[in-house]
């Protein structure tokens, strides 16, 4: 005789469990919005601290944080005892916050007698600084504070430590530190660690090449940190130089060229005449144009060597190639070797010399007085003054229409002193 199929059973549950369960659901879900809030806040408090505070109205860095931006963006007495106020309730709940230690020595430095204030001010920014060695403010802060009691090590110390430790404080570090430059002690201890390559150097140095930077204050800090005979001080030399060349500062040029042994002319007193090598350091080697229409480049000569070949088409002129040399005073002679010269006189190439500076005065212009593809030799004498340290050699050429079959080319620049 076949059973036929059991029944299920199905449990109810009780009361009690179904509370429980109700409990823990709730548990849950406020756990949930508790951690979403906490991560919200943690991520606005530093940039969106009234937002953060929304979200967790008593996050301690969130009330730090919008201490510091209230004291630092309205001066007025009640905006800064609502600061005030913020920061002390931000350190009663977190005493380890370095942001709102270090906005109550904001607040304390902005009143009080002179002596005083500085005093406090100075000790609640070294507890922030206790606290956290990586809040930028608070380094800024201490950096001024010692080169205003001209502590230059402190200086440095604190620099050197924010810019080791922020990731962003490059832009608003560096134009502090060229400030602090200005102070003769603080510019040799800074040469100082760089020399040691700590790993804002090398950025620090690419920032002294722009043009917001005094001159005097790359120069000098490029003569004192860096090294010539590493490739890439080098290189920063060199451009260093070619734009203080352009400016005119012929001063700096030349010590920067005494310091590193920048020039090397030979006996024709013009470095590789015969474009037969490179690795001259520019300006005091050949610098050559390199544009679609206008453009210099060694090439093979037609007696074997090399020669620079002379480009300039679609209408397109001026220089292609210039080299800055250090004539003293005295009377010279300019002599080069051309060949392929056109028939318009007018596309012919030309070799001028020039004062570097700011005077910018011209003391020779010679080109080819015959055309064809046959090798020539140009010459002419020149006469250096007295106020003209440094020359330019510069070679430029107009261009016609459409380019020559046969490029022009000079070789052989030289310049010897008269009865030497």
């Amino acid at each position: 005789m076949s059973r036929g199929p059991r029944s299920r059973r199905t449990r109810t549950l009780t009361w009690g469990e179904l509370t429980r369960a109700a409990v823990l659901g709730l548990l849950c879900l406020a756990a949930f919005v508790v951690t979403a809030q906490v991560s919200l806040a943690g991520a606005l408090r530093d940039r969106f601290p009234q937002l953060a505070l929304r979200f967790e109205p008593a996050d301690a860095e969130a009330q730090g944080s919008l201490a510091a931006l209230i004291a630092s963006s309205d001066p007025r007495p009640l905006a800064l005892k609502a600061a005030q106020s913020l920061a002390q309730r931000a350190i009663r709940r977190n005493v380890l916050s370095p942001v709102a230690v270090r906005t109550l020595g904001e607040i304390r430095a902005d009143g009080g007698e002179l002596g005083k204030r500085d005093s406090d001010a100075a000790k609640l920014f070294a507890e922030a600084e206790r606290l956290s060695r990586r809040d930028l403010m608070t380094q800024i802060w201490l950096a001024e504070f010692d080169l205003n009691r001209g502590d230059v090590p402190g200086v440095l110390r604190h620099f050197d430590i924010a810019l080791r430790t922020s990731d962003s404080g490059e832009d608003s570090l560096f134009p502090l530190l060229v400030a602090a430059s200005s102070n003769k002690g603080l510019a040799d201890a800074l040469a100082a660690r760089m020399r040691a390559r700590p790993d804002w150097a090398q950025p620090f140095a690419n920032y002294l090449l722009g043009g917001q930077v005094p001159p005097t204050i790359s120069a000098y800090i490029y003569q004192n940190a860096l090294d010539a005979r590493n490739p890439a001080d080098l290189k920063l030399i060199e451009t260093l130089t070619q734009r203080l060349a352009d400016a005119g500062e012929t001063d700096l040029v030349l010590a920067l060229a005494d310091h590193f042994r920048l020039a090397t002319g030979g006996p024709t007193l013009v470095a590789n005449g015969g474009f037969e090598s490179r690795g001259g350091v520019q300006p005091f080697d050949w610098s050559l144009t390199g544009e679609a229409d206008l453009w210099a480049a060694v090439e093979p000569g037609p007696r074997g060597g090399k020669v620079l070949a002379l480009n300039a088409s679609n209408g397109q002129s001026g220089n292609l190639a210039r080299q800055l040399v250090r004539l003293p005073p005295g009377t010279y002679r300019l002599s080069a070797e051309v060949g392929n010269i056109p028939g318009d006189t007018y596309l012919r190439p030309t070799l001028t010399v020039r004062c570097a500076g700011q005077n910018q005065v011209e003391l020779a212009r010679v080109k080819p007085t015959s055309d064809g593809a046959r090798t020539q030799r140009v010459g002419t004498t020149l006469i250096v003054p007295q106020d003209c340290c440094l020359q330019w050699i510069l070679v430029s050429m107009s261009g016609a229409d459409q380019p020559p079959d046969d490029l022009p080319w000079v070789d052989n620049v030289a310049l010897v002193r008269s009865g030497a």
